[in-house]
């Protein structure tokens, strides 16, 4: 396993809600050992002497708050999870579950509540002396600090956890990470070439159904695509890939991955290069945020057209997600101005393409915010700065999609001042396209 590969699912396993907790937990069982160990441990000098019924005053103390307070945490952070899917998009809910805050502070809790449990075993069955009780005494006093630190901390975060808000934010950020990834090449790092003729074709999987292969990794999205992995293992056997799908693709058994093309001097088959290259890919059920910004397009579109729909008439909401979206196209554009490394000449990836993009953030709000004047306005405005731009295919995209909305608007609105409004705002898209 690569580095890359090992670095992708270390960060979903952090993910997970059960993982820091364990975590936590083996480090208070650490914690009570090291205390039993301290009494082996000569000192040449005397040390206070702190008292059993002490030690078990404030582990009781701590067993019976911290399980109220995990139970408490628990409950916050499965309404901010329901918050989130039903006010937001249930697609945002891998993201709020993912709050690192809030994973510490149900850790701490756990393993506070674990290490009282255990440190009241401990001084029940357990004869400590004078150099153990004291070190148990300074741990219950490191651990008391560390929860109270961790519970300021989490009501802080715990009060904007699951707010639409915040959710719009942590949307906004992903997308923004994950268009970093793909570079100023929009292939992240890979190189532009043709297919060969000669290439061989991979696939996801097995078409055969009775295979044993998992149904998972040979049907779904394309989550990850390990590069540095794929690229170390072109370099050794003289290859090369081309992937016909990019994160967030959807794939199945009977449409190719991939190509892979290869000499005969290299020793593969096409069966071994396509194990090859299916092995540093992940396909899953969901689709991913790490290196799939369409998916945090569309994310926050559904974000903007449910605001739109009539049970919940929030046109300032989609009006925010129209402003994300400019914000982050912005960036892409700025970003696209840098000078673009080649780190995987032996891999091609299909680029990211600025009309698709613009597409899925804003297809969705032309359609359900047409019969909105403010909405249109406010598409006119994000429109007429991205195509004033000196990227030119981000402008390019703008402009038509400036046209679309206008055409909307027009046939959607009934007010004829209205329709005037927007396409006095879609006229100012116009002239930039006259000036360029």
């Amino acid at each position: 396993m690569t580095f890359s590969r090992l670095k992708y699912s270390l960060a979903r396993l952090g993910e997970q809600l059960w993982f820091w907790p364990a975590v936590y937990a083996l480090l208070a069982l650490c914690a009570i050992g090291i205390s039993v160990a301290s009494d082996e441990v000569p000192l040449p000098f005397d040390l206070p002497d702190i008292s059993t019924e002490t030690l078990r005053s404030l582990l009781n103390v701590l067993a019976s708050t911290l399980l109220g307070v995990a139970t408490f945490a628990v409950a916050s952070m499965v309404a901010a999870y329901t918050s989130a899917s039903t006010t937001a998009t249930p697609r945002a809910f891998a993201l709020v579950i993912a709050d690192s805050m809030s994973r510490r502070a149900l850790s701490v809790f756990i393993a506070g509540y674990i290490f009282s449990i255990i440190g009241l075993i401990t001084v029940h069955v357990h004869t400590l002396g004078t150099t153990g009780h004291l070190a148990l005494f300074i741990m219950i006093i490191a651990v008391i600090s560390w929860v109270v630190l961790t519970f300021v901390a989490w009501v802080d975060s715990i009060a904007r956890l699951g707010r639409l808000g915040d959710t719009i934010s942590k949307l906004e950020g992903a997308t923004l990470a994950a268009i970093r990834q793909w570079g100023p090449d929009c292939r992240m790092g890979t190189a532009a070439a043709v297919v060969p003729e000669s290439a061989h074709e991979v696939y996801a999987g097995l078409a055969d159904p009775d295979s044993d292969s998992d149904i998972d990794s040979r049907i779904g999205h394309l989550q990850h695509v390990d590069l540095s992995g794929l690229q170390s293992w072109a370099e050794r056997t003289d290859a090369r890939v081309w992937l016909h799908a990019a994160p967030g693709s959807f794939v199945t058994m009977h449409r190719p991955l991939a190509s892979v093309a290869f000499g005969p001097e290299s020793g593969l088959t096409p069966e071994t290069a396509a194990h090859a290259v299916r092995r540093s890919l992940v396909i899953g059920v969901d689709r991913s945020f790490t290196q799939d910004p369409r998916f945090g397009f569309i994310c926050l579109s559904e974000i903007g057209s449910r605001a739109l729909s009539p049970g919940i008439n929030d046109p300032g909401t989609a009006i925010d997600v129209i402003r994300r979206h400019t914000r982050l196209f912005s960036v892409w554009a700025e970003l696209r101005t840098e000078t673009p490394v080649l780190r995987h000449d032996r891999l091609h990836l299909p680029p990211l393409d600025a009309e698709t993009l613009m597409e899925d953030a804003f297809l969705g709000l032309e359609r359900d915010g047409a019969s909105l004047v403010e909405v249109g306005i406010w598409l006119q405005h994000a429109y007429a700065s991205l195509a004033a731009l000196p990227d030119t295919d981000i402008a390019a995209a703008a402009r038509a999609r400036s046209v679309e909305a206008d055409r909307r608007s027009r046939e959607t609105l009934s007010f004829e001042p209205d329709k005037a409004r927007v396409a006095q705002a879609a006229a100012v898209v116009g002239e930039l396209r006259l000036r360029s």
